[in-house]
């Protein structure tokens, strides 16, 4: 077993030290799946699942690990997503509370809310690594990241149909 993480760790290695991309950490599936009590045909109606080979995921939790001590030190306390220990749940119990002092008091407030599906879409790669950057994570950390966002190649699977490759640089 250690034998094959030594291995699989010299390949990436050598592949970010001679600029070399594995192509199949690149490679993935997105299959589109029916949001529940959502009308079937829209495509607003779909949610895309992107299905990733081994290799992407085993060198995504490396990442993490490596890097989530400094995020979770960057982002403030009341951050919930994507932190270790923490979830939606965090904030849909927050604001539950924060209604029911404000109904208790009679204190008029105004809510707004954040289409967070929308925002993962339109996210730059080059702003994620600013940021990575700016929360003090090491050049081969920032590395690491950079490798996962480059070169990526998605086909779209649906049924047994396979589009074209889509490539994602933004």
């Amino acid at each position: 077993m250690w034998y094959q993480r030594r291995v699989r760790a010299e390949c990436i290695n050598d592949s970010i030290t001679k600029q070399i991309y594995i192509n199949s950490i690149g490679e993935g599936y997105i299959t589109p799946l029916q949001k529940p009590g959502k009308p079937k045909g829209p495509l607003t109606s779909l949610r895309p699942l992107t299905l990733l080979n081994g290799s992407r995921k085993i060198l995504t939790l490396v990442t993490l690990r490596r890097v989530e001590q400094k995020i979770d030190e960057y982002t403030m306390a009341w951050q919930c997503g994507y932190k270790h220990g923490r979830s939606c749940a965090d904030l849909v119990w927050a604001q539950r509370m924060m209604i029911s002092v404000m109904a208790r008091r009679k204190w008029s407030f105004h809510k707004m809310g954040i289409d967070m599906s929308r925002a993962f879409d339109t996210l730059r790669r080059t702003t994620i690594i600013d940021l990575l950057k700016e929360a003090g994570c090491s050049e081969d950390d920032i590395r690491l990241v950079s490798y996962l966002l480059s070169n990526i190649k998605l086909k779209v699977r649906v049924n047994s149909s396979l589009s074209p490759v889509l490539c994602v640089d933004t």
